[in-house]
Formats: structure tokens, sequence, C-alpha cells
């Protein structure tokens, strides 16, 4: 049997079919939308200005330490090994299990989430905006004589 390795971030998997962390990543991009890798939710072609990519979710790795493989968390010594069957299967477990979990709770937390950081970012542009810098700049102007002298 197969095992399932990581060698310099390639996969290989039951069949023997070595898969990078970028084909993994799109795989699971399209089973998020039902195998197509092309198409909107809709079925209509990913428009070019829409400013979403599904390929890519973390363009400027913002959580780049986040991506957390099986063998970063479950690993056995070379003197204690268990059955292939039970190793690969506790690996699928693993993977399915944290994916599904991660939908689970991004499904009713992510938009309440999204929109609680919208409504803080607007309060906080709009502080920055009319209020903190006014109140710089009348600062910096009314004690201009200070900086003269």
């Amino acid at each position: 049997m197969g095992e399932m390795t990581q060698d310099a971030g390639k996969f290989q998997t039951l069949g023997g079919h070595q898969t990078t962390e970028t084909e993994q990543e799109s795989l699971c991009a399209a089973s998020t939308r039902g195998g197509s890798t092309d198409l909107k939710d809709d079925g209509s072609p990913p428009s070019e200005n829409s400013g979403v990519s599904l390929n890519n979710r973390d363009p400027r790795e913002v959580n780049k330490n986040l991506k957390v493989t099986f063998e970063n968390v479950i690993a056995e010594p070379q003197s204690m090994c268990s059955f292939d069957r039970v190793w690969i299967w506790s690996h699928a477990s693993f993977e399915v299990s944290s994916l599904w979990l991660y939908r689970t709770l991004s499904l009713p937390l992510a938009v309440p989430v999204s929109l609680i950081t919208v409504l803080l970012f607007t309060l906080l542009s709009f502080l920055h905006i009319w209020k903190i810098v006014p109140c710089v700049q009348l600062l910096l102007v009314s004690l201009r004589w200070v900086q003269t002298t």
C-alpha cells in the first residue's frame, strides 16, 4: 500500500499520484463549487473585475502560518508504527474532518464576522478622517509659533 507522504510541497496519495499544495487548494476550491474551477456559483464565467479569487483566497499570505497538515500534528517514531491502514485512515479522517469542521464553523460565522469587521473599520475610518486628523492639524497650526522660535 502506498503511504501518504509529504516531500518538498508534494503529497502522495493512495493511488501513487503526487499533488502539490497548489493542486490540493484548487481541488478544495473545485469541491466547494461542485467540481468546476472555471465557473461562478450561478454557472456564469467569472468576471475579471470581480475582485474575489476563488483559487487564491489568501493572495497576500496573511495566514501562511495556519497551513497545518497532518504531518505537522501527528507523527509516529520509527520504533513504534501502527498498521498502514490505521495510518492512512487517520490521515484521511484528519483531512476530511478539519475541512468540514472549518466549513461548518465558517457557514454561520463568516458573514456576521465580516459585517462586524466592516462596521469596525468604517467607524475607525470615520473617526480618523473627521476627528483625529482635524484635531492634529488644529494642534499643529495652533502650535506653529512654538516651532519657529
